[in-house]
């Protein structure tokens, strides 16, 4: 393919175009494809390439390559890129750099670079520095034949143009794809749990249910079908405190599981920094169990427990207080206590950790 005698040769539409397809790349795999298919209509060369650097010994990762030869670019990703004094220039200055700016075309065929990819005359090479953060993270490689016109400094300032914009989409692919294995990681975290829990916006529009959630879902069939479920958890989600800070709700499901006298109690929890996001955990009762807190008899005494529902119910100590026939100073007592038996600073830890079936010391005595 025959190079223009200057300049890159493009209309400002087609560079929009490549602009607005490669920010819509979400992977770095779609960004590179994107790229190869557009590049051509911005730039005439022989071969494209786009590359990541290895951070530790800084080889260059194939992402897409389009046109060239298929064994000197082997060569080149194999070793080659050792011998180019253009990416040594290049990763220094973080700035595009073609070989007629550091060489003459005689000096240019003397490099280590032609024997190290077997070739008889070296081609006309461009590159250009994907840079993140200060840092060079991958490149943008243009070879053009040795008879073709050389590059210019009309195709550098393009070019760097050109990689800002790539190097802004491979950034914010990066991330997408970091944010992806952080939800996949958090999601299998959650599955793990032996409790049933579901994630819900502050409305009732449930995120997530994990699979216990969704076993003990699928036993309340009809009250699921029917809309209660949903209404509880709605009302649960209600009774949080309306400032933002993490408050528990707390109400009883009937009609729920299929055993008689069984219900499904759900406790909400407002997650902390996620103001509109609510964690909701269920729990199978029957009539004979009802506080939800069973599984704390080895760590908390029945007065304990007692305070303790009716925290997670959202009532102050002056509340409580009213409910027990107590002073608030029994109250402030019984929470002391509570906060060493499960090894908690606060309230809501303390509730998230009854809820979430965690228990610090079980040396609480009675």
């Amino acid at each position: 393919m025959a190079a223009p005698a200057s300049g890159l040769g493009f209309h400002d539409d087609s560079l929009l175009r490549f602009v607005t397809t490669i920010h819509e790349s979400l992977e770095v795999e779609s960004l590179g494809a994107s790229y190869v298919a557009g590049i051509p209509q911005l730039v005439t060369a022989n071969a494209y390439g786009f590359y990541m650097l290895n951070p530790t010994s800084g080889s260059p990762v194939r992402v897409a390559v389009r046109g060239g030869v298929d064994h000197f670019i082997t060569r080149y990703e194999g070793g080659g890129y050792a011998c180019d004094p253009l990416m040594e220039h290049m990763c220094r200055t973080k700035e595009p750099i073609h070989e007629g700016v550091l060489f003459s075309d005689k000096d240019w065929q003397r490099q280590n670079l032609r024997q190290a990819l077997n070739m008889e005359n070296l081609v006309r090479l461009l590159e250009a520095p994907l840079v993140v953060d200060g840092e060079t993270l991958g490149t943008l490689y243009f070879s053009r034949r040795p008879d073709d016109p050389p590059f210019t400094e009309g195709d550098l300032r393009i070019l760097g143009m050109i990689a800002r914009h790539v190097a802004t989409a491979m950034d914010h692919a990066l991330k997408h794809v970091e944010a992806q294995e952080r939800y996949r990681m958090a999601e299998g975290a959650l599955q793990l749990i032996n409790t049933a829990l579901i994630i819900s916006d502050d409305e009732g529009s449930v995120k997530f249910a994990n699979r216990p959630a969704q076993l003990l879902m699928g036993q309340a069939e009809s009250a699921v079908r029917s809309g209660g479920f949903f209404e509880h958890l709605r009302e649960n989600l209600g009774r949080l405190s309306p400032n933002g800070d993490p408050a528990v709700g707390s109400v009883a499901l009937s009609n729920g599981a299929g055993a008689r006298g069984a219900n499904i109690a759900l406790r909400s929890l407002r997650m902390p920094s996620l103001n509109h996001t609510v964690a909701t955990f269920l729990y199978l009762q029957d009539e004979a169990n009802r506080s939800g807190f069973e599984h704390l008899r080895t760590v908390l005494p029945e007065r304990e427990i007692e305070v303790l529902e009716l925290l997670a119910q959202g009532l102050q100590n002056k509340e409580i207080a009213k409910r027990l026939y107590v002073s608030t100073n029994t109250v402030k007592y019984h929470l002391k206590r509570m906060y060493q038996a499960m090894d908690v600073n606060s309230r809501s830890e303390l509730i998230s950790k009854a809820y979430g079936g965690q228990y610090g010391r079980a040396d609480s005595s009675t």
